[in-house]
């Protein structure tokens, strides 16, 4: 199993966008766990925001789409945002990710 997280301050995102989706690629013999989560900046606190199994082991290159229905408008002065997968198996590879979000400014 390899574990593949993306460094919260590498995933940045416009203040008060409104995240719609998170979608992942990899390919695995074993399945993958995909996350995304906030990290509270002043406490320290995680929020999950999406936390999905998908149970492919086709050993080819599958994407993975998931809605974000709570926690989802970005707040950057309190909150840092990351993203992750665990995938299993033989010939194991994360290969992408997009966070779709709508939003109002384009400012950060």
């Amino acid at each position: 199993m390899s574990v593949h997280l993306i460094d919260p301050d590498a995933v940045n995102l416009p203040q008060e966008a409104t995240i719609i989706a998170l979608a992942a690629w990899y390919v695995s013999s074993g399945g993958a766990l995909t996350f995304r989560y906030r990290n509270n900046l002043a406490t320290g606190a995680t929020d999950t925001l999406v936390f999905e199994q998908d149970f492919n082991s086709s050993e080819t290159r599958k994407p993975v789409n998931y809605s974000v229905t709570t926690l989802n408008v970005v707040a950057n002065s309190r909150y840092s945002y990351g993203f992750g997968t665990c995938i299993s198996g033989t010939n194991e590879r994360f290969t992408d990710a997009r966070i779709t979000y709508t939003y109002t400014n384009a400012g950060d």
